[in-house]
């Protein structure tokens, strides 16, 4: 109990000198905002020097953070959550050569809800950013090579078209380090036609109103926007270049990169060390104290935040750690955008859907007996009130494939008018209890469970 309160108290205190901060910080950039109306064409370090010697505090890796959560708030309405995953993205653009993988970022909302002005934000105040709505094959693969930038693509509605095959090409690469697309080039010299390699490995983030595809939406983080009604800020006229925030955040980062490159370096090289250590020695021990590596890990392990979720936000957990340290609010943030994908997944996966029916389909008949694919996929299309002559119908030549993958056909036959197999009702539920789903309870044992509380 001591040790409960002693807790309790050591968070309230880091609490209160954590807001103190951010006021002081806020006190700093509003003072620089009044030096620049009163010395606009002064020297940026003159008035850095200035205020930190107004304040008594020398401008560190958290006010960098702090300012640029403070311009996203002023330019953008949405969900206070995005505003970490925003901004670290942001930063880690800066730093993207250290990366294996780096997300992509994509919003998404319908019309007038501020998805274009967030991508040329974020495209302004990230390192060399291209903001652009068409790009043609020949820029598409060398712009990325040669000038190492971030592409920030407008209006991909038509992304699945064939007529977008080498943009799409491009973002199911683009991701992850070491992928390459090759195009033939002739040699001016020879006459003769040499293969080229382009290395695709380039931040992107992209907006629309109608989505994306599941393959590139599993290499996003997805930010929703809602169409705001806060006149400040839907008011203001798009001046990026003019902003005193955006100016000092820029230069500050240029100031420090030199030392913030060799830092990002050497904390990711620990974390994914730590990492393969961790799952070598399969640790499962967890603590609260995310000032250390292993304990930020098993921090991230304890939130369920594994495979391609761990894989895309890990670049954002080191930024996180480096310039703010505390990574705990983010790492939740990432385990709500997780399991809303899981969840999607499960509402979307046509094979896990029909591992679902198959739960309740098999409750009552014999496991050694029989079934025809005929009354699976009548149950099926009855279960999800989909029409037979619907071309999303359950028929025998899907059902064949997904029992094919989903590995539960212990026997099959072919019968004169249908096929027929037995199933592995045993591992039908293990899969379903893999995926946090529970079999439903026979009738027989819930009257049995009801007597005995009625006793």
């Amino acid at each position: 109990m001591r040790q409960v309160v002693q807790m309790m108290v050591q968070e309230e205190t880091l609490n209160r000198e954590r807001t103190l901060l951010q006021d002081k910080y806020n006190l700093m950039i509003d003072k620089f905002e009044e030096e620049m109306n009163i010395f606009p064409n002064s020297d940026l370090n003159n008035i850095v020097m200035k205020i930190e010697s107004d304040f008594n505090y020398q401008i560190d890796r958290k006010f960098i953070y702090h300012l640029l959560k403070r311009i996203l708030k002023f330019w953008i309405d949405m969900e206070d959550d995005y505003f970490d995953v925003i901004a670290c993205w942001v930063l880690g653009t800066y730093f993207f050569d250290v990366w294996i993988t780096f997300p992509y970022i994509f919003i998404n909302a319908v019309k007038r809800s501020g998805k274009t002005r967030l991508l040329k934000l974020m495209s302004f105040l990230s390192k060399d950013g291209v903001y652009t709505m068409s790009l043609k094959e020949a820029v598409l693969f060398r712009l990325p090579t040669i000038k190492k930038c971030g592409l920030f693509i407008d209006e991909t509605e038509a992304i699945s078209s064939r007529q977008k095959g080498d943009l799409r090409e491009l973002l199911n690469v683009a991701y992850k380090k070491g992928a390459s697309v090759f195009r033939m080039r002739k040699n001016p010299q020879t006459e003769k036609f040499v293969p080229e390699e382009f290395e695709l490995f380039i931040p992107v983030a992209t907006a629309n109103i109608s989505g994306l595809d599941d393959v590139l939406a599993d290499r996003c983080i997805t930010i929703v926007l809602e169409r705001s009604y806060d006149e400040k800020i839907t008011n203001l006229m798009e001046f990026f270049e003019r902003d005193r925030k955006i100016r000092l955040f820029k230069y500050l980062m240029l100031d420090n990169y030199r030392n913030l490159v060799s830092l990002v370096h050497d904390d990711t090289s620990k974390q994914y060390i730590y990492w393969i250590d961790y799952i070598n020695t399969k640790d499962t021990r967890y603590t609260t104290n995310t000032n250390d590596t292993n304990d930020t890990i098993r921090l991230i392990t304890h939130r369920h935040i594994t495979g391609r979720d761990l894989e895309l936000w890990m670049p954002l957990f080191i930024i996180k750690s480096i310039f703010f340290e505390d990574i705990e609010d983010l790492v939740s943030i990432a385990s709500k955008f997780s399991e809303e994908r899981r969840t999607t997944d499960i509402m979307e996966d046509r094979d896990t859907s029909m591992l679902i029916f198959l739960i309740n389909f098999i409750q009552g008949k014999n496991p050694k007996e029989f079934i025809s694919y005929k009354d699976i996929c009548d149950g099926y299309n009855q279960a999800e009130g989909i029409d037979e002559k619907s071309k999303h119908s359950m028929n025998g030549y899907i059902l064949s494939r997904i029992l094919k993958r989903l590995k539960v056909v212990v026997e099959k036959r072919r019968m004169s008018s249908s096929r027929e197999v037995i199933l592995d009702f045993d591992k039908i539920n293990k899969q379903a209890e893999k995926l946090g789903i529970t079999p439903p309870i026979p009738e027989e044992t819930q009257e049995t469970l009801e007597d005995q509380d009625a006793l």
